[in-house]
């Protein structure tokens, strides 16, 4: 765990880096998505990988080996939806609002609510069973990085929309 942390903590030192101090004011959670690269994940705004595919709505599908094959990921719609979010603030171009538009509808229309310590709280799963080496997560699990970036999403949303549903 220490060794992925200390890559993650490499990875932003030398992302910020990167990022004047003037530039760095221009970041928060009004308006541009901080930590974002279009090479995360392979994710970009531009033309999207084989993984990778938009579906009817303008929501990130994304295409795994079998068993699973295609199937919406929680973390990478808010991502997607951020990114775009980012763009549409740079050009103003109507498409990278309306990806981000439809990234929110999305997770709104999925989102689970649920109590948690007498509190009532959403989240947001994964519709599939997913291994990695002996562990086995079955289907519904969740993701606290889906659920960071859902927010930061959702966030943005309602900065942009004012609609207080998005805090909810």
């Amino acid at each position: 765990m220490l060794r992925v942390g200390n890559k993650l903590s490499l990875y932003f030192r030398e992302f910020l880096r990167d990022v004047s101090i003037d530039k760095k004011e221009e970041y928060s959670l009004k308006g541009y998505y901080l930590l974002h690269s279009e090479e995360l994940w392979g994710i970009t705004t531009n033309e999207l990988p084989k993984k990778f595919s938009l579906d009817n709505n303008n929501v990130l599908v994304t295409q795994y080996n079998q068993p699973i094959y295609k199937q919406y990921n929680p973390a990478y719609i808010a991502y997607y939806g951020l990114i775009n979010y980012n763009r549409y603030l740079e050009t103003k171009t109507n498409i990278f609002l309306e990806r981000f538009l439809a990234s929110i509808t999305w997770i709104q229309s999925n989102a689970i609510s649920h109590v948690h310590d007498t509190i009532q709280c959403q989240k947001w799963t994964y519709q599939f069973d997913w291994e990695n080496g002996d562990s086995k997560l079955l289907k519904g699990w969740s993701s606290s990085m889906a659920q960071g970036l859902i927010s930061s999403l959702l966030i943005r949303g309602y900065f942009y929309s004012e609609d207080e549903y998005l805090l909810i």
